[in-house]
């Protein structure tokens, strides 16, 4: 078997950045938007907060400053525009507010008595604040925030009744990453990435089998419909992990497909070359790295081939088993 260049093409979208104990606050809003994470990442990145003795909060204006503790600069965000776009819609402020959590999220009160809590790091991650620092020349030069990936783990029960919110809520890894942040000083942030896998697309180019009638039966098999969500997401979660190396992983990174899993039988048998998977970052103003990997908005792909000395073999003793 030569040539063959059969790709399952898959799109991860970034639903939610946030720390960890407060990401379940993203449930009943992902929820009524009709998405559900699947893919989760836990992430170092740089210690941002506000500078709580700057900001102005008036009736139908918040400007507040924000800072990179780990770089030692700040920046001055007017957020108007931002609770209009979050909201839909224009919202009054009673002027009161108070921060927590290390200046690290704001609590302003709404002229209805109501309250609405924002952290420091969703707003400079969000495409609002992009297009923001567009429009200032010197907040040009500064790079969209960095998610160093330290871990990859997914959540999908049967019919996708369990996501990664679940997951998470009682998680030994990210307990063991928080304890050695903080025995060990580490000068970073943990935080939380939600993903959603999205429907799969096959592409093919395909080589040369032993015979006509097996590049025929392989054509057949790449395309003979839709794969299973479930085999799509565990898939998924192994390419990451496998071109990411993220270093609390500590399976699926020697070898994809593992040949020892057997969650991936559907896609063994229609005898796929290998995954491209597409990071959704349109509306969110970060980059994903892990070791030499760097993923951006202007180069969101990845490509992992299967691993084998002869895939023949390889696949048909993945099916028989």
């Amino acid at each position: 078997m030569s040539g063959i260049g059969s790709l399952i093409n898959t799109r991860i979208n970034l639903l939610a950045i946030g720390n960890p104990s407060l990401i379940a606050e993203y449930r009943d809003p992902l929820m009524k938007q009709g998405t559900e994470p699947n893919i989760y990442m836990f992430h170092k990145v740089d210690r941002i907060s506000f500078v709580n003795n700057e900001c102005i909060v008036k009736k139908e204006k918040v400007i507040l400053k924000i800072k990179n503790e780990s770089k030692n600069y700040q920046l001055t965000f007017d957020l108007t525009d931002y609770f209009a776009q979050l909201f839909y819609n224009k919202v009054y402020f009673d002027g009161k507010y108070e921060f927590q959590s290390s200046n690290k999220r704001i609590k302003l009160l709404l002229t209805n008595e109501s309250f609405v809590a924002m952290d420091a790091i969703n707003i400079m991650t969000s495409y609002e604040f992009y297009k923001y620092v567009q429009e200032k020349e010197e907040y040009l030069n500064k790079d969209p925030l960095s998610l160093d990936t330290i871990y990859v783990g997914m959540a999908y029960g049967d019919g996708g009744s369990r996501n990664a919110f679940d997951r998470i809520s009682n998680h030994t890894r990210l307990q063991q990453i928080l304890s050695e942040a903080f025995d060990e000083k580490w000068e970073k942030d943990i935080i939380v990435s939600l993903w959603e896998v999205q429907a799969s697309i096959v592409t093919g180019m395909i080589g040369s089998y032993d015979s006509v009638e097996e590049d025929m039966e392989h054509i057949e098999n790449i395309f003979s419909g839709p794969i299973d969500q479930k085999q799509i997401v565990n898939l998924t979660e192994a390419g990451v992990i496998y071109h990411f190396q993220p270093p609390y992983n500590k399976v699926l990174k020697k070898m994809f497909p593992d040949k020892n899993t057997k969650s991936y039988s559907e896609i063994y048998f229609r005898k796929f070359d290998g995954i491209s998977i597409e990071f959704g970052l349109e509306y969110q103003y970060v980059t994903i790295v892990s070791n030499d990997v760097i993923i951006t908005e202007q180069n969101p792909y990845i490509e992992v081939k299967w691993l084998g000395i002869n895939e023949k073999e390889f696949f048909k003793k993945m099916v028989d088993s």
